[in-house]
């Protein structure tokens, strides 16, 4: 298993470095980072010691760290401010909030070998959606591209919500139209958190101030 593991990080670095990017996949990211100098256990000690730390303990909790197989998983929610569609169906009423908020469960696994070790971060769910569209709602986040089919099934869902609410055509009109970039700033915004989370990790790690 340890070979395995080891053989994977090395074919994944290789295949980063003729990139020069993050592997960015639908609702996840992952990227293996260069540890020379540290010892694998002192790594382990670093990352575990990070989450620990008040500023991200808050948020990211430990919910697995094998130091024999250098491995840790992180459990933790992020929240997102997003622009309320709702504004452009009725610019003129008072008293719409400008933003809305949805929050998110994530997961990040992290595995350790010698001088390098690997970071992925996935989104698992949706925790609450205001419309009661969680599912829908989750399968249009997409941190590569919008998919056209969960966006239909998403706008879908969202005409039969504002047809029992009795929201006139044009208006619905509007709101489909608008969706898109909706999911696009929700995207956008999970997706860099989660690259600075992971820059400011391994930022930390190297410079030692994770250390007991």
């Amino acid at each position: 298993m340890r070979r395995f593991k080891l053989f994977l990080l090395i074919i994944l670095f290789a295949e980063f470095i003729y990139a020069q990017n993050d592997l960015i996949e639908a609702k996840s990211i992952t990227e293996v980072y260069e540890s020379i100098g540290i010892s694998e256990t002192d790594v382990f000690t670093r990352i575990n010691n990070w989450f620990a730390l008040e500023d991200n303990a808050d948020n990211d909790k430990i919910s697995l760290a094998n130091s024999e197989e250098g491995h840790i998983e992180v459990k933790g929610i992020t929240k997102v401010l997003f622009k309320n569609i709702g504004t452009e169906l009725y610019p003129k009423r008072s008293g719409m909030a400008e933003v809305l908020e949805a929050k998110f469960n994530y997961v990040i696994t992290i595995d350790i070998v010698e001088n390098q070790y690997m970071v992925n971060y996935s989104l698992i769910d949706m925790i609450k959606e205001m419309y009661g569209q969680e599912e829908t709602f989750f399968n249009c986040i997409n941190f590569v591209e919008i998919d056209d089919i969960a966006l239909q099934e998403y706008n879908d869902a969202m005409e039969k919500v504002f047809k029992r609410n009795f929201v006139f055509k044009n208006k619905r009109e509007v709101f489909f139209d608008n969706s898109k970039s909706q999911f696009e700033e929700v995207s956008s915004f999970i997706l860099n958190e989660a690259q600075v989370k992971m820059f400011n990790l391994h930022e930390a790690l190297m410079s030692g101030e994770t250390e007991d």
